[in-house]
């Protein structure tokens, strides 16, 4: 019973090194760090207001038959604070703007007419980029107001005021 065979030193540093390596795995997991987000871009049937209200539709909103505004959107290369934040909300819901950065996209922006407990002043944007959307918001027009992404139920990590946004 004195020594191990040479086998089992080699067995015993296969099982330290397997050991550090899913200890490795574990911490990798749990902090998140190098996760990627899966990125989607969903392509519209037809570039419509009608395929668009079906989008969001999906998510449950009911909104304006037209848009209430229609913009060319320039996202820039470099993203500031604020950019970073937004992208970050358009990460949780699939999206990512770093794959528009320095393109011009087209924000369309309805009135959403069913927000729970709020009649007025609701709109969800959507950025589209040769007929795929690319990313957007639900957000209110006040000051004061918030912003989220498209899912009704998950207000998502950016659900705070635009001041806030800005500032913080």
């Amino acid at each position: 019973m004195g020594t191990l065979p040479y086998f089992s030193k080699r067995m015993k540093l296969f099982l330290l090194t397997a050991a550090i390596l899913m200890l490795l795995l574990i911490v990798v997991d749990v902090t998140g760090f190098g996760r990627e987000y899966l990125t989607v871009s969903v392509t519209l049937s037809e570039d419509s207001d009608t395929a668009r209200a079906d989008f969001l539709a999906d998510y449950g909103w009911e909104v304006s038959a037209i848009p209430v505004e229609v913009t060319d959107v320039v996202i820039p290369s470099q993203f500031n604070k604020v950019y970073e934040q937004y992208n970050d909300l358009q990460r949780s819901q699939g999206f990512d703007l770093n794959e528009v950065r320095g393109k011009t996209v087209k924000r369309y922006t309805y009135a959403i007419l069913n927000y729970p407990e709020q009649v007025e002043g609701v709109r969800a944007n959507l950025l589209v980029y040769k007929d795929k959307v690319v990313g957007g918001d639900v957000c209110t027009v006040a000051l004061d107001g918030f912003m989220h992404g498209f899912d009704r139920e998950d207000h998502g990590i950016t659900h705070q005021t635009f001041l806030g946004m800005v500032s913080g």
